[in-house]
């Protein structure tokens, strides 16, 4: 079901919708679904398009916390949102 996910939020991404990114992870986590990294990158670089440096720490130290490992396209999209 992650799949699924990551795809629709990868569209939400792509027009810088990062309040449905938000929403659809919170919907993951209302109903049990794990994100992997491609989900975290994802919303990283949907806060990158929105210029929410805040938001991409935050994401940054959850996926941490969660046990995940950031790959080079996580740190990538990490440090395009401070970028900006």
């Amino acid at each position: 079901r992650v799949y699924i996910y990551n795809h629709v939020l990868s569209a939400y991404s792509k027009v810088g919708d990062q309040e449905s990114v938000f929403a659809l992870l919170q919907e993951m986590d209302d109903l049990e679904v794990q994100p992997n990294i491609i989900t975290f990158s994802i919303a990283l670089s949907a806060c990158e398009k929105a210029n929410d440096h805040s938001a991409a720490a935050e994401l940054f130290s959850c996926l941490k916390a969660r046990g995940l490992k950031p790959n080079r396209i996580t740190y990538g999209s990490l440090i395009a949102a401070y970028a900006r």
